[in-house]
């Protein structure tokens, strides 16, 4: 199982670059392709990094998460 983590800073093109690797992915052959994230969760973006303790929740819940699958 492979793991790719893109870490950065806000607005830097990390969701782009997510959005391109899958579709690049797809296009491979790959048996799947899973991309975790707020929405993963159905959590509102704004609401997850409104301040620090909703983001360290966020990544908390993140982390585990993407490291099981």
């Amino acid at each position: 199982m492979a793991l790719v983590v893109i870490c950065g800073q806000p607005c830097s093109g990390k969701s782009k670059a997510a959005l391109c690797l899958v579709e690049a992915l797809k296009e491979s052959d790959s048996k799947q392709v899973r991309v975790i994230d707020e929405a993963f969760f159905h959590l509102d973006r704004n609401q997850s990094y409104v301040n620090m303790p909703s983001e360290k929740n966020l990544r908390g819940v993140l982390r585990p998460v993407s490291v099981q699958r």
